[in-house]
């Protein structure tokens, strides 16, 4: 699994720029507006890359989760385990970019609840010491099949603690009761 990595000059040109404007230098107008410019683009760029790079990450996960549910292993379990991992790295440096109001923070139409929501009461997903019978995962007779949408309909439901999606409801059922 590639590592995730920013380009050295997508951060490099920011840096220096803000080093100049620190500096004192009052550079003329037009200089001003192209180095903001620069400076702009660059971000943006960061920012794609970064979610490119969660969203690629993602789907690497989302693979990993099909193999070991297909083929339930130690090994398929530890794949699963490293792709969650892996996955969760460029996801929170994309973190830094929730607030303001961007794709994952922006009101009704945000998916950040659906993501990284906590916290997770780990009783409304599964079975937990004390409780052997808990859980959406237990409940056959409410919940016959569980699939995407259903999961996504009970996510929240009933408190915000009550997390069935996301990084860590998966964590949870990669890694089991904390």
């Amino acid at each position: 699994m590639p590592a995730f990595k920013v380009p050295y000059y997508q951060v490099l040109i920011p840096v220096l720029l803000l080093l100049q404007a620190c500096s004192g230098n009052k550079p003329d107008k037009e200089k001003s507006e192209a180095e903001k410019q620069i400076v702009v683009h660059g971000y943006s760029e960061i920012v794609y890359f970064t979610y490119e790079s969660a969203y690629n990450s993602a789907l690497t996960l989302g693979q990993a989760v099909d193999s070991f549910l297909e083929n339930p292993s130690q090994l398929t379990l530890d794949r699963a385990r490293e792709a969650w991992r892996a996955a969760r790295v460029p996801y929170n440096y994309a973190e830094a970019y929730r607030f303001y109001d961007g794709p994952i923070d922006n009101g009704a139409q945000g998916v950040e609840g659906l993501l990284n929501a906590w916290p997770l009461d780990e009783v409304y997903v599964d079975y937990v010491d004390g409780a052997p019978d808990a859980g959406i995962i237990n409940n056959r007779k409410d919940y016959p099949e569980i699939t995407k949408d259903l999961l996504i309909s009970l996510n929240e439901h009933g408190g915000e603690e009550n997390i069935s999606t996301g990084y860590h409801a998966i964590e949870f059922m990669l890694w089991g009761q904390d």
